[in-house]
């Protein structure tokens, strides 16, 4: 004769088959992840200017990597080194005419989130110097120099950067110079002059 099975019975099933739901789902997730490729890691500032020597799109993906990573790193490591002054032009221009104007305005944007850091100064041989806002000096004026011959992409750099375009009679300079007019006048002073340095083509 056959008993029928009373809830008692069914619990240690159900529950094994919650386990084995869970355990399954578990393993598909752990598949998912190892499926994802690895984070792509900063390039050396070496590497970074050796690079805009030959820009592909895998090349070009990589270094945007690495500017949004550590910028102001990235910057100091570049401003100082042999070659990075054209190298950060070359990156910002390859930025523009490959349909990514909007991603560097949200690059240069990101150097402002902090004005304390930037406001940062340091006495050196005797005197003051502001080297977070010279870095941030220095990648503004690389992209001044990319922007002021692709001024057709000034919109979609200014849409990525969240702000107003330039007004009609406003020059390229002034108007990205706007974006450290709240640092004190001495950190200002030295963002517009590595910006106009940085510029020089």
């Amino acid at each position: 004769m056959t008993t029928s099975k009373g809830p008692k019975d069914r619990q240690p099933c159900v529950h094994r088959c919650h386990q084995a739901r869970l355990l399954s789902a578990a393993t598909l997730l752990a598949a998912l992840l190892l499926a994802l490729p690895a984070q792509t890691q900063p390039l050396p500032a070496e590497q970074f200017i050796a690079a805009t020597h030959s820009l592909d799109s895998t090349t070009l993906h990589a270094l945007s990597d690495t500017v949004d990573a550590a910028p102001l790193a990235l910057a100091r490591e570049l401003r100082t080194g042999l070659g990075g002054h054209k190298a950060w032009q070359r990156y910002a221009a390859a930025m523009l005419d490959n349909g990514q104007a909007e991603a560097l305005g949200r690059q240069w944007a990101a150097l402002f989130v902090e004005p304390r850091i930037l406001a940062k100064g340091e006495e050196k041989d005797g005197s003051f110097w502001y080297p977070v806002a010279r870095d941030a000096g220095f990648l503004t004026g690389g992209i001044a120099a990319a922007l002021n011959d692709r001024q057709q992409q000034l919109p979609a750099f200014a849409l990525g950067a969240q702000r107003h375009a330039p007004a009609a009679q406003q020059s390229l300079f002034e108007w990205l110079a706007q974006a450290a007019k709240g640092l004190p006048r001495p950190a200002r002073t030295a963002f517009n002059q590595a910006m106009r340095a940085a510029a020089v083509l």
